[in-house]
C-alpha cells in the first residue's frame, strides 16, 4: 500500500476546530487541507473532493457525510426539475477512507409534489473498482453508483437484482434511456453541467 498526500485546493473550504469542512460559494479565501491516506483499491478521495467542492459532503470529526441532490429525472437537455429526490448517509471518516460494505440510506422527495416522501433502505457493496463504487437495495430496488471525479447515479429501476455498471454504460452507449417506458437513473445537475 501506498501512502498518498492529498492536496484540497478548494475555494471556501473552512476548517473549524471541530474538523468540520464546509463550503461557501460567496467565500474568495483559499484553504488548503492535508490528508494523508493510504491507497486500498477505490479509497474515495477524487469522489470526496469534488462532493466537498460542489457542498455535497461534509465532514466532521468521525463520519463524512453525504448530501446527493438528484434532480434530473429525465434524459432531457441537463435542466433540474422542479422536484428532488435527496440521498443521505454517512461512512466512517478514517486515517484510511473507505466506503464499506453496507451503507444506510435516507430518501426524501420534495417540491412540484402534494407530499413530501420518504424512504429508509440498507444499500449492499455489489461492485468496487479503482474508478467506482456500486451498492444495490433489495428493499428499494435500486443502485446507488459514484465513481471517480463525481459522477454520480441514483438508479432507482425496480428490478429485483443490481444492475452492473457496465450494464449502466451499456444502456447509455446505446441510447436505451431515451426508450419509453424505461426506467432513467437519476443525476445532479451541478455535476452534469460542471458549475
Amino acid at each position: 500500500m501506498n501512502t498518498i498526500i492529498i492536496l484540497f485546493t478548494i475555494i471556501g473550504i473552512s476548517l473549524s476546530s471541530s474538523h468540520h469542512f464546509t463550503f461557501n460559494e460567496a467565500c474568495l479565501t483559499n484553504y488548503t487541507a492535508f490528508h494523508t491516506l493510504k491507497r486500498e483499491k477505490f479509497t474515495s478521495e477524487d469522489i470526496i473532493s469534488k462532493l466537498i467542492e460542489v457542498g455535497f459532503v461534509t465532514i466532521q470529526n468521525d463520519k463524512i457525510s453525504f448530501e446527493l441532490p438528484f434532480d434530473l429525472h429525465e434524459m432531457d437537455c441537463g435542466a433540474p426539475d422542479c422536484y428532488t429526490t435527496m440521498v443521505r448517509f454517512s461512512i466512517p471518516h478514517q486515517k484510511t477512507i473507505l466506503f464499506p460494505p453496507q451503507i444506510s440510506v435516507e430518501l426524501e422527495e420534495d417540491g412540484c409534489m402534494d407530499n413530501l416522501e420518504r424512504y429508509k433502505g440498507e444499500f449492499i457493496l455489489k461492485e468496487q473498482t479503482d474508478s467506482f463504487i456500486n451498492y444495490y437495495s433489495d428493499e428499494l430496488q435500486s443502485n446507488l453508483i459514484i465513481k471517480t471525479g463525481g459522477e454520480v447515479y441514483y438508479y432507482p429501476h425496480e428490478m429485483k437484482k443490481s444492475v452492473s455498471v457496465q450494464q449502466l454504460n451499456e444502456m447509455f452507449e446505446s441510447f436505451r434511456f431515451e426508450d419509453e417506458g424505461v426506467a432513467v437513473p437519476y443525476r445532479i445537475s451541478k455535476l452534469v453541467s460542471g458549475q
